[in-house]
């Protein structure tokens, strides 16, 4: 028998090595494969197909067809003939699911506004105005525009309302108010009501301030120290100590969804009276522009696993995994912390709960 080197043994078994590693990676990858398309499963009572419908939302449309909507981009096939996009689709158009594929597409006849179909002269009417549907219920958005992010000291230097006409103690609409500060060159505000801060679970650390909108003001008269406003349009009765801002932008539906890469965050607050959220509410998360988070995003919320020890006596601890209980739209982004949207859960949510990618 020929005697081999030391050498020529290590060589073999490096090889050796190598082929195992090759046949457990060729062995795990359907694993891998099987988990990540377990993620994007279709519901149980999926329709083979669904009739757009004025008033139809993104988010439902895609609850429709899949566990986890904001997987809808993942499991949309590019179709030349209809729309290149799931987040472009209009009412009319009939999307189909492909079970022998597994994709959804919208069915060949249906022409998108962005279709190209070849004409012939003649004498055409279209209806104008054709609007893709939004992500989320317009509802939504009206009551999210009601909310308003500040950063830091912002609320510091706005103008504050420090009276009313006659001695009254609240104000609205068709009512004057006086107002102390500096008003620069416009001639009306949005008036907010400064909430509690928002403060980081993590750091304790103030992170800003959501408030609430309680109406509008228009200038009558400028002042030395204070200017008389008449009170334009009230959703709540004004009172001192509210504050003057620039009107912001009509809130418009994010453009699409998408899987937030953020770091882990936590909820920091819930934008209703009570200490618990569910869904449709309101929340305010620790993450915000300066860690990638931007309007369309997805996150989930988790919860440590509760485990009870060996002794009846002894207390439960938390273990090192987590239980995703909620998926959460954020719909308004300040530098650090965002305003989002309870889109569904499993159950109520709290501040301090785990903020993670979906």
């Amino acid at each position: 028998m020929k005697k081999c080197s030391t050498a020529t043994l290590m060589k073999l078994a490096a090889r050796v090595a190598c082929k195992l590693a090759l046949v457990t990676l060729l062995i795990q990858m359907p694993a891998l494969g099987a988990h990540a398309a377990s993620e994007c499963d279709w519901a149980s009572d999926a329709p083979n197909e669904h009739r757009v419908q004025r008033g139809d939302t993104l988010w439902g449309i895609a609850s429709l067809f899949l566990k986890n909507p904001w997987c809808w981009p993942q499991v949309w096939e590019i179709n030349r003939d209809s729309v290149r996009d799931p987040h472009w689709i209009y009412p009319g158009q009939l999307i189909l699911l492909d079970r022998i594929r597994g994709v959804l597409h919208t069915s060949v006849s249906e022409q998108s506004p962005h279709s190209s179909v070849r004409l012939s002269p003649a004498v055409r009417a279209q209806a104008l105005g054709a609007q893709r549907i939004p992500v989320v219920a317009e509802p939504v958005l009206r009551m999210l525009s009601r909310i308003r992010l500040f950063g830091t000291g912002q609320l510091d230097v706005a103008p504050v309302i420090v009276g009313m006409t006659e001695g009254r103690a609240l104000a609205g609409e068709g009512d004057s108010i006086f107002v102390r500060g500096d008003l620069g060159n416009d001639q009306s505000f949005d008036v907010i009501r400064p909430s509690a801060p928002v403060t980081d679970p993590d750091t304790d650390e103030v992170l800003g301030m959501a408030s609430r909108k309680v109406g509008r003001v228009r200038l009558v008269a400028r002042g030395t120290l204070t200017h008389r406003f008449v009170v334009s349009a009230s959703e709540a009765e004004m009172q001192t100590g509210d504050r003057l801002v620039r009107i912001a932008e009509p809130l418009q539906s994010p453009a699409s969804i998408r899987a937030s890469a953020a770091p882990a965050g936590k909820l920091a607050g819930i934008l209703h009276e009570g200490r618990w959220a569910g869904t449709n509410d309101l929340v305010v998360l620790n993450r915000g522009e300066n860690h990638g988070i931007s309007r369309g995003s997805i996150v989930r919320v988790a919860r440590h696993v509760r485990i009870r020890a060996d002794e009846p006596s002894q207390a439960f601890h938390s273990s090192e995994e987590n239980s995703s209980i909620a998926l959460l739209l954020v719909l308004g982004v300040a530098e650090r912390m965002s305003v989002a949207m309870v889109m569904r859960s499993r159950d109520t949510i709290t501040v301090g709960d785990l903020v993670l990618p979906p």
